[in-house]
C-alpha cells in the first residue's frame, strides 16, 4: 500500500502491495492486518506470492465502505480522513530476529473544485474557435493534471469539435491548478446558417487519489450541468415596436414593462437578443424623424430599449422607428440600420360628465374618447349599492360628433335603488387596446369623481325640537322650505339657517305655552315632504339678580311679610311692567317663565333712589344680572335728594321713636 491518499466511499477499492527477498522457486505466503480508525480491529489477510519468480510480491484488494454493516468479503469500515493501516509481522528476516512491517494512507472522499473562468455560461462571443479556461483546486490529495479532459457535448449548428480533449496550457499557483484550451477547428464555418450556435461543454478532472470532478452549471440541479456558449455572427434586429410602453421601476419583479395611457410619450423597440446596454444611445434612434430626449435598456429586460419622445404621441399612432447608428448586441455585433412600424399601444382615453350628480328621475351620461372605438361606441354597465355581481346594462346611442356617446340612465326603467351608484365604461380601440374608465365600487381609491351618481327617492320628515326657545326642526339633508305656520300664522319669512338643514324659528317674546308648527320642504332633486307638524311647548327662563340698600345690610320687610324693595320687569321700550317680584330680606330677586327677548328691569325701595338695567337678553338659558344698591335719602319719593329731604331730616335729627300719637 502506497503512502498517500486513497478514495473513499461505498465499494472504493484499496491495492495492497507487500514486497520482501524469497525464493525465487517456491511460493510462499504471508499473514496481513489491515484496520481504519472507524475499524480497529479490521481484518487479517493472508497474502499469497503472485509467483514463485515474483521475488516476494504479496497483492491483494481490500473493499471500502462508509457503512459498517456489509456482506462483502474483504470490506473495511471507513470514512473521509480517516486513517488505514497495513501491518505484518516478518519472522524470517535478514537480520534474525522478528520484525513488525507497517505503512498507512489517508482516505480522502472530496473530488477536485472546479470553476469556469471563460466563456461564462450562456455567454455570446462572435468567436469561432473559443478558449475554454477553468481553475481547479484540490487541497488534500492534490489534482492529477494527466486527467484533465475539456468535452465538447454539443455543437447545435455542426457537429464540428464535439469529442473530449486534453488541455493545452496547465500552470499551478498557490494551489490553484489553470488549465486551459483552444479549440483547434472552426466550432462555426462561415458557411454555416445562420451565423449562430450553440456549443454545450463540460470540464472533468481527477485526484491524486482517484475522486473524480466536474464543472457544473446550475448548482441547484441535482447532477452535473453542462455550461453552454453562444457562438454569435449575427447583428441585433428590431422584432417590434409599441407606443404608450414604459419601464415602471417601482414594480415589483425584474421586468418592469408597463403599458398605461398616461405615458403617451413612450414608446418600446423589442429585438431578438440582449443587447450591450452601454452602446444604447438617444441619438442611435429616431421616431418619425424626431430624436427620443431618452433611449434606455434595462438589466431585467436587455433586450428592449425604452424611447421617451419630448411630446406626446397621437393616441392612435403608429410611428415609424429606426436604428439610425451603430448599437450592439453582448457578442459584440453591430447593427446601424434597422426599422420598423411600431403598433398603437395607447389606450383610449374617457371623458364622462353626468347631466346631475343626484337625481329621482332620469340623467344624461355624456362620454368621451380621444379616438375612435372598433365596435363604434363603448359599453356602459352600472351597479347598484351592494349589487357588485348584478350590474345593469345601459344603452348607448351617438353623440353629436365623432366619438362621442349619450347614455340615458332612468331610475324607474332601471329600477334603481337609492344609494351612491357605481358607473363602468368600456372601449376598446382598432388596434384592440382596452380603455376602463369607472368600475364597480363608487367608494374605491381612484373612482372618477366624474362619475359619481347618488339615486335619491326618499325624503324623510323633519324631526321637531319639542321645546323652546329656540323653536327649530332638522332634515336629514339640505331642503328648502316651501311653507311653514306657527299657530296658524305664516312664519316662512321668519325661518333661519346656516345648513338648509336646521331651522329655526325668529319669533321672540313668545310666552310659555305650548304651539302648533306646520312645515312642507323639497330637497334638490324635487322630493317633497309636505305638511309635517308638531306641537312645541315654550318654556320661560328665569331672570333672577341681586339688589342692596345704601347703608343696609339686608332689605326690610313690612311686618305683612311684603318687601319695602319692588323690581319690576318691563319689554324693552315698554311703559308698563309686565311682571313685578319683592326683594327678599338677603337682596334676591327672580322674575319666573320670562320667554324670550329684550327687557328692561327696575328696581325700587321706599326712601331710595331707583335703578334702571336696559337691554337685558333673555334667551333659552336662564339669565343673572349684576347685582346693584340704591341710594338712600329719597324721603317724600320724588325721584330725587334734594334740600327738602335734608330738611326734613334734619328737624328730626336726634329723636327716637315711637313717638307720641298726635299731630
Amino acid at each position: 500500500m502506497a503512502p498517500g491518499d486513497l478514495p473513499g466511499g461505498a465499494l472504493a477499492t484499496v491495492d495492497l502491495l507487500v514486497s520482501s527477498e524469497f525464493n525465487t522457486v517456491q511460493i510462499y505466503q504471508n499473514p496481513l492486518e489491515v484496520t481504519s480508525t472507524q475499524d480497529t480491529t479490521g481484518l487479517e489477510l493472508t497474502l499469497t506470492e503472485s509467483s514463485a519468480a515474483s521475488g516476494g510480491q504479496f497483492t491483494a484488494t481490500v473493499t471500502l465502505s462508509d457503512s459498517p454493516i456489509s456482506t462483502s468479503s474483504l470490506t473495511l469500515f471507513t470514512l473521509g480522513g480517516d486513517t488505514i493501516t497495513a501491518q505484518y509481522t516478518d519472522v524470517t528476516p535478514v537480520a534474525g530476529s522478528f520484525i513488525s512491517v507497517s505503512d498507512a494512507a489517508l482516505v480522502e472522499t472530496t473530488p477536485p473544485a472546479l470553476t469556469v473562468l471563460t466563456p461564462l455560461d450562456n455567454s455570446k462571443t462572435q468567436s469561432r474557435k473559443p478558449t475554454f479556461s477553468v481553475e481547479i483546486t484540490d487541497n488534500e490529495s492534490g489534482v492529477d493534471q494527466d486527467t484533465i479532459l475539456f468535452n465538447i457535448v454539443s455543437n447545435v449548428a455542426s457537429g464540428n469539435g464535439v469529442g473530449s480533449f486534453a488541455a493545452d496550457d496547465i500552470t499551478t499557483s498557490g494551489g490553484v491548478t489553470t488549465a486551459e484550451f483552444k479549440i483547434p477547428a472552426n466550432l462555426l464555418n462561415s458557411a454555416d446558417s445562420p451565423q449562430e450556435t450553440l456549443v454545450s461543454w463540460n470540464v472533468s478532472v481527477s485526484d491524486l487519489s482517484g475522486n473524480s470532478g466536474q464543472t457544473d452549471s446550475d448548482t441547484g440541479t441535482p447532477g452535473n450541468q453542462d455550461h453552454s456558449v453562444i457562438l454569435d455572427r449575427i447583428a441585433p434586429n428590431i422584432t417590434s415596436g409599441e407606443t404608450g410602453t414604459w419601464w415602471d421601476a417601482s414594480k415589483q419583479g425584474s421586468d418592469k414593462t408597463t403599458i398605461s395611457p398616461d405615458h403617451a410619450d413612450s414608446v418600446i423597440i423589442v429585438f431578438d437578443e440582449p443587447l450591450d446596454l452601454s452602446s444604447i444611445a438617444e441619438s442611435d434612434f429616431t421616431v418619425n424623424g424626431l430624436t427620443p430626449i431618452v433611449a434606455i435598456a434595462y438589466v431585467g429586460r436587455p433586450s428592449a430599449v425604452f424611447l421617451t419622445m419630448a411630446t406626446d404621441l397621437a393616441s392612435s399612432s403608429n410611428p415609424d422607428v429606426s436604428v439610425v447608428s451603430m448599437i450592439a448586441d453582448v457578442a459584440g455585433n453591430t447593427s446601424s440600420v434597422d426599422y420598423v412600424k411600431a403598433v398603437d399601444g395607447i389606450t383610449p382615453v374617457f371623458g364622462a360628465t353626468l347631466s346631475a350628480p343626484t337625481t329621482n328621475d332620469s340623467v344624461v351620461l355624456a362620454i368621451t374618447s380621444d379616438e375612435a372605438l372598433n365596435s363604434g361606441q363603448p359599453t356602459v354597465t352600472m351597479t347598484e349599492p351592494g349589487g357588485a355581481d348584478n350590474a345593469i346594462s345601459i344603452s348607448v346611442t351617438a353623440g353629436g360628433s365623432a366619438n362621442t356617446w349619450n347614455a340615458t340612465i332612468d331610475v324607474q326603467d332601471e329600477g334603481l335603488d337609492d344609494g351612491d351608484q357605481a358607473i363602468k365604461i368600456v372601449g376598446f380601440d382598432n388596434a384592440g387596446n382596452q380603455a376602463v374608465y369607472g368600475g364597480t365600487d363608487p367608494t374605491a381609491a381612484g373612482y372618477p369623481a366624474e362619475l359619481a351618481l347618488n339615486v335619491d327617492t326618499a325624503f324623510s320628515a323633519p324631526t321637531f325640537n319639542p321645546t323652546g326657545p329656540p323653536v327649530s326642526f332638522t332634515y336629514a339633508e339640505p331642503v328648502t322650505v316651501t311653507a311653514a305656520t306657527f299657530d296658524g300664522s305664516d312664519v316662512l319669512g321668519d325661518l333661519v339657517s346656516s345648513d338648509q338643514m336646521t331651522f329655526e324659528l325668529q319669533e321672540p317674546g313668545l310666552p310659555p305655552g305650548n304651539y302648533q308648527i306646520v312645515v312642507s320642504a323639497a330637497d334638490a332633486v324635487g322630493n317633497t315632504s309636505l305638511g309635517d307638524n308638531a306641537s312645541v311647548e315654550i318654556i320661560g327662563v328665569p331672570v333672577s339678580g341681586t339688589v342692596s340698600l345704601q347703608l343696609q345690610s339686608t332689605i326690610p320687610q313690612i311686618a305683612t311679610g311684603n318687601s319695602i324693595a319692588t323690581v319690576r320687569l318691563f319689554i324693552d321700550g315698554a311703559s308698563t311692567s309686565m311682571q313685578a317680584t319683592d326683594v327678599a330680606a338677603n337682596g334676591s330677586f327672580t322674575f319666573i317663565g320670562i320667554p324670550e327677548g329684550t327687557y328692561d328691569i327696575v328696581a325700587e325701595a321706599f326712601g331710595a333712589l331707583s335703578a334702571r338695567l336696559e337691554d337685558v337678553i333673555v334667551g333659552g338659558t336662564p339669565v343673572n344680572v349684576a347685582s346693584t344698591t340704591l341710594p338712600i335719602g329719597d324721603i317724600n319719593d320724588d325721584g330725587s335728594v334734594t334740600i327738602q329731604d335734608l330738611s326734613g331730616a334734619a328737624s328730626n335729627f336726634g329723636t327716637s321713636g315711637p313717638v307720641a300719637w298726635g299731630p
